[in-house]
């Protein structure tokens, strides 16, 4: 039985560097901007205004709600997350 949550995959609007700031948020457990920016080697305002871009496009509010979005719309898959 499984305990995944159901997830629909859909196709994701983002840019593939939008979607990759969003990969790397949940690869590394956090949206702070300093350790996203020394992680991806661009400037913390880079980081801030993807996250920005990204809720205006999706409609969230947060960064939290904003991660939430893509992994229940299967655009993100958590590290640690096995694939049948």
């Amino acid at each position: 039985m499984s305990t995944q949550p159901n997830r629909i995959t859909t196709s994701c609007p983002l840019t593939p560097a939008l979607k990759n700031l969003l990969e790397t948020a949940v690869l590394l457990r956090t949206t702070n901007n300093k350790i996203l920016a020394d992680y991806l080697c661009v400037s913390e305002e880079t980081v801030k205004s993807g996250f920005r871009r990204i809720g205006q496009q999706i409609q969230t509010h947060s960064r939290s709600e904003t991660l939430l979005h893509a992994l229940l719309q299967g655009w993100v898959v958590p590290p640690f997350e096995f694939r049948s």
